[in-house]
């Protein structure tokens, strides 16, 4: 999707078309920089309108598959896929990665990661899990939106994470 697609004002599309329009970058590290690049993508990340701007450029993002499903919010996305397509996986990946490569974006496997939800361990034991996804790490639990979820849609890390932190700013040693 692109703002050309979008219902907006004439001085609002002109505004973002000068804002994403001829900005280059550099970095400054201990009294050196780096020489200026010039900005090709459509997402300035750590801008203030970066976080729209994805939701704006995502929102042609869609499943490959019928049946998984897309989350978007500011810069993230989780792709949600059923066991029942766990098959899946590999298209599904694609997919983003195709879409990330047309709107000039990098899908970025080392930030990314795959966790295996299950109502409880019992259960678990009689799923065939599929083999983790070459490139991508595999985890027992995921932060998103700030909450930490257990690969048994527990919250109790969580929970127990703030707990401890709580106690530590009221200088009290957290009860065993």
């Amino acid at each position: 999707m692109s703002w050309l697609q979008l219902d907006l004002h004439d001085h609002i599309y002109n505004w973002q078309t000068h804002f994403f329009s001829n900005h280059s970058h550099c970095t400054v590290f201990h009294d050196q920089q780096s020489s200026l690049l010039d900005i090709t993508a459509s997402i300035i990340h750590g801008s203030a309108i970066g976080p729209a701007a994805y939701v704006v450029t995502a929102g042609d993002l869609t499943p490959a598959v019928s049946g998984n499903s897309l989350c978007k919010f500011a810069d993230d996305t989780y792709l949600i896929i059923p066991a029942s397509n766990k098959s899946s996986r590999h298209v599904e990946l694609a997919n983003i990665q195709n879409w990330a490569k047309q709107n000039n974006l990098n899908l970025n496997c080392d930030k990314s990661c795959e966790i295996l939800f299950a109502n409880s361990r019992r259960r678990r034991q009689h799923v065939d899990e599929p083999p983790p996804q070459p490139g991508i790490a595999r985890c027992r639990s995921l932060k998103t939106l700030g909450v930490i979820i257990g690969d048994h849609f527990s919250v109790a890390q969580h929970v127990q994470r703030h707990g401890v932190v709580s106690s530590r700013r009221l200088n009290a040693s957290p009860s065993t």
